[in-house]
């Protein structure tokens, strides 16, 4: 089955600007399976892989991974 982008359902998510990038940690459930913590780098309107980061990025990102986390928990 392809992807279908009108499944795909974000539930929550936050952003957080580390000097000229923002990072955006969303939770994400495809057609209502498991739930999920996507994050994204941004510069600009141009996203790309996380791949690696800096200590004030994780800083900055890891209570919002734990905000997820919990959100994920709700239910």
């Amino acid at each position: 089955m392809p992807y279908d982008a009108s499944l795909d359902k974000t539930l929550w998510e936050e952003k957080v600007e580390v000097g000229e990038f923002a990072f955006e940690v969303k939770v994400m459930q495809y057609n209502e399976g498991v739930k999920k913590i996507n994050i994204q780098r941004f510069r600009g309107e141009m996203f790309s892989k996380l791949g690696r980061i800096t200590v004030e990025e994780a800083e900055a990102i890891v209570p919002l991974v734990q905000k997820a986390v919990e959100e994920i928990k709700k239910d």
